[in-house]
C-alpha cells in the first residue's frame, strides 16, 4: 500500500514538471527542475526575461536605424540635388533604392540628377522604373521624352511629351518644347501653333515669343517676326538671341542702319559671340562703310576664324577701298577654309585684274566656272581680260558668247561698246553703250553711269564725243561736274581727318575722290600719307609709285624710301 502511494506521488510529481517544463509561462521559469531550488531558479528566470527583452530592443533599435539610414539618405541626396551637386546626389539615391527601391521618388530624383549631368541613356532608366511604379507621373513623361530628343530619338521623345502635354496641358514650357521639336522638322506653322499655345498659358515667356518670331523668320515673314523679336525684348531687354536674330530680319528687308542697333546691343551684351560682329560688318559692308565693315570683320575673325565668309567680305572691303594686296592675303585665306565657295575665287580673280595679274587672273576665274558652272560669269571675265590685255577681238567674242546665255545683262553691252571704241567702230560702239543703258532702265533705278568707274565714263564721253551725241554727252558732263563738286568736298574733308589724326576716315574720303579722278595727283599723295600713318606701308608705297608716274616730287622719293624701309623691317 505505501508502494503504491509512493508510486503515485512520484507520477504526480513527473507531470507537475512536465506541465511545468511546456508551459513555462504560468510558472515564471522554463526549467521544470528549478522548481526544487527556489532561490536559484528565480535568478534564472530573471536573466533570461531580461535577456529576451534585450533581444527585441536591439532588433527593434536595428529596424529603427535601417528606416532611418533609408531616409537619412534620400534627404541627403535631396539636399545635394537642390544644391546641383549632382554626382554625389547619386550616391546618396543608390543607397536610399538599395533599401527602399519601390519608392518612385528616390528614382525620380537619381533620373533629374542624370538627365542634369547630360547622363540621358541612364536617366531614361530611372524614368521607366518610375512610370512603372506611378504611370500617371506627367513630369516623368515629359522628362523621358526630353531625354529622348537629346540622344536623338526624335519620334520616341514626341511620344513621351505627347503624352505629358494629354496629362497635364497647362505647363507652358512643355508646349514650347514640343514646339521646337516641330521646329527641327521645319514643320514652321505647326510649331508657331505650339508657342502660341505656351504664350497663352504664360505670355511673359520670352522664350516662346522668341521661338515663334524664329518660325516666322524661316518663313521669311521678316516684318511679322520682328513683332515677335520685340515683345521678347521688350520682357528681357538682354536676351542675346532676341537681339540678334531681329537685327538680321532687319538685314534682310534692308533696313541696315536699324539692323546695327540691334547688332550693337547683341555685342555689348555678348563679345565673345562672332555672328554679331559678321552681320554688323556686312549691314556696314551693305552701306559702302568699307572700313567700319573691316573693324567689325577683324573682330569676327578674331572670335571665329574658320568662317569663310568673314575674311571674304573683309577681302571685298579691301579691294573696294583699293587695298588690293591686303584684299588678296584675305581672299587666299577663305579659299583655304573652302575652297568649294565659288565667289571667293571669283573676288581675288578681280583683284588680279585689276593689279594686271591677267595670268593669275584667269586662272581664279577657270577655277571658279569648275565649281559653278556659270558660263556667263567666266565668258564676262575672260573677255574682260583681253580687253585689259588690248586684244579686242578675243574680248568681243567672249562677251558675244556670254550675251547668246544672258542677252540682257546690260554690263556685256557695256563692255563691249568699249572694245569696239578701242577698235575705231565708234557708231556700234554707240548703238552698243544705247543698249545697255536702254537695259539698265528697264531693270534697275538710280542713275546707269554710277555702276561704272571714272575710267570708263570718261571713254563713255568720249563715245557720245565721236558721234555727236550731244544730248547723252551733256548728260555725263553734268554728272561728272557733280562728282568734281563732291570731290572738292570729299578732298577737303578728307584733309581734315587727316589733320585730325582720323586715318581710317581720310582714307574713305580720299578713296571716294580717287573713284572718281584717278589721275588726281595731290589726293593720292594724301591717300598714301593716311595709309602710311596707319603702318599700311605695302598699300602706302603703290600709291606713292602711282603719284610718281603722274609727277616727279623729292618728298615723294622720300615717303617712298621711308616705305621699303619698313617693309623690310617687317
Amino acid at each position: 500500500m505505501l508502494f503504491i502511494q509512493f508510486l503515485l506521488f512520484i507520477i504526480g510529481v513527473v507531470i507537475i514538471l512536465l506541465i511545468i517544463e511546456f508551459f513555462p509561462d504560468h510558472f515564471n521559469g522554463n526549467l521544470g527542475w528549478h522548481w526544487f531550488f527556489p532561490k536559484k531558479g528565480k535568478g534564472v528566470l530573471r536573466r533570461k526575461r531580461r535577456e529576451r527583452e534585450k533581444e527585441k530592443k536591439r532588433l527593434k533599435r536595428e529596424f529603427e536605424k535601417k528606416i532611418g539610414q533609408q531616409d537619412l539618405h534620400k534627404k541627403n541626396g535631396m539636399q545635394l540635388f537642390h544644391a546641383d551637386q549632382y554626382k554625389e546626389a547619386i550616391k546618396e539615391f543608390d543607397k536610399a533604392i538599395e533599401l527602399t527601391p519601390d519608392d518612385p521618388e528616390r528614382w525620380v530624383f537619381r533620373g533629374k540628377s542624370k538627365f542634369s549631368l547630360d547622363q540621358y541613356e541612364e536617366a531614361i532608366k530611372d524614368f521607366d522604373k518610375v512610370l512603372e511604379l506611378t504611370p500617371d507621373y506627367s513630369e516623368i513623361w515629359y522628362l523621358r521624352g526630353v531625354s529622348k530628343l537629346c540622344l536623338e530619338q526624335l519620334e520616341e521623345g514626341s511620344i513621351d511629351i505627347d503624352k505629358a502635354i494629354e496629362m497635364n496641358p497647362e505647363v507652358s514650357n512643355w508646349w514650347r518644347r514640343r514646339g521646337e521639336l516641330i521646329f527641327f522638322y521645319e514643320q514652321y506653322e505647326e510649331a508657331i501653333k505650339d508657342f502660341d499655345k505656351a504664350i497663352e498659358i504664360d505670355s511673359r515667356d520670352y522664350s516662346s515669343w522668341y521661338l515663334k518670331g524664329l518660325s516666322k523668320f524661316e518663313l521669311k515673314k521678316y516684318e511679322e517676326a520682328i513683332k515677335d523679336f520685340t515683345i521678347a525684348i521688350r520682357i528681357c531687354s538682354d536676351h542675346y538671341k532676341s537681339l540678334f536674330s531681329r537685327g538680321f530680319s532687319k538685314f534682310y528687308l534692308e533696313q541696315y542702319e536699324e539692323a546695327i542697333k540691334d547688332f550693337d546691343k547683341a555685342i555689348e551684351i555678348d563679345p565673345q559671340e562672332w555672328g554679331s560682329w559678321k552681320l554688323r560688318g556686312e549691314s556696314n559692308f551693305c552701306l559702302a562703310q568699307y572700313e567700319e565693315a573691316i573693324k567689325d570683320f577683324d573682330k569676327a575673325i578674331e572670335h571665329g576664324p574658320e568662317d569663310y565668309a568673314s575674311w571674304k567680305i573683309r577681302g571685298s572691303s579691301k579691294y573696294l577701298l583699293k587695298e588690293y594686296e591686303e584684299a588678296i592675303k584675305d581672299f587666299d585665306k577663305a579659299i583655304e577654309i573652302d575652297p568649294q565657295q565659288s565667289d571667293s575665287w571669283r573676288m581675288r580673280g578681280l583683284t588680279y585684274l585689276s593689279t594686271k595679274r591677267y595670268e593669275l587672273a584667269g586662272k581664279d576665274f577657270k577655277k571658279r566656272y569648275e565649281i559653278d558652272d556659270d558660263e556667263v560669269a567666266f565668258n564676262f571675265n575672260i573677255g574682260r581680260i583681253f580687253y585689259g590685255k588690248k586684244n579686242n577681238y578675243l574680248a568681243i567674242k567672249h562677251y558675244l558668247k556670254a550675251l547668246t546665255i544672258d542677252p540682257k545683262n546690260f554690263e556685256i553691252y557695256a563692255y563691249i561698246s568699249l572694245a569696239k571704241l578701242e577698235l575705231g567702230d565708234h557708231v556700234n560702239s554707240l548703238n552698243d553703250l544705247k543698249k545697255s543703258e536702254e537695259l539698265f532702265y528697264y531693270e534697275y533705278d538710280g542713275e546707269f553711269f554710277s555702276d561704272f568707274e571714272n575710267e570708263e565714263l570718261n571713254k563713255f564721253l568720249k563715245i557720245y564725243e565721236l558721234n555727236a551725241d550731244l544730248e547723252r554727252f551733256k548728260k555725263l558732263r553734268n554728272f561728272l561736274n557733280k562728282n568734281q563738286e563732291d570731290n572738292r568736298y570729299l578732298f577737303s574733308q578728307g584733309i581734315l581727318n587727316f589733320k585730325n589724326g582720323n586715318f581710317y576716315d581720310a582714307v574713305s574720303n580720299f578713296l571716294e575722290v580717287y573713284e572718281n579722278d584717278n589721275q588726281n595727283k595731290e589726293c593720292i599723295l594724301y591717300l598714301g600719307k593716311a595709309k602710311l600713318a596707319l603702318k599700311d606701308y605695302e598699300n602706302a608705297l603703290i600709291d606713292f609709285k602711282k603719284y610718281r608716274e603722274i609727277d616727279i616730287n623729292d618728298e615723294v622719293e622720300k615717303l617712298i624710301k621711308t616705305c621699303e624701309e619698313n617693309l623690310k623691317e617687317t
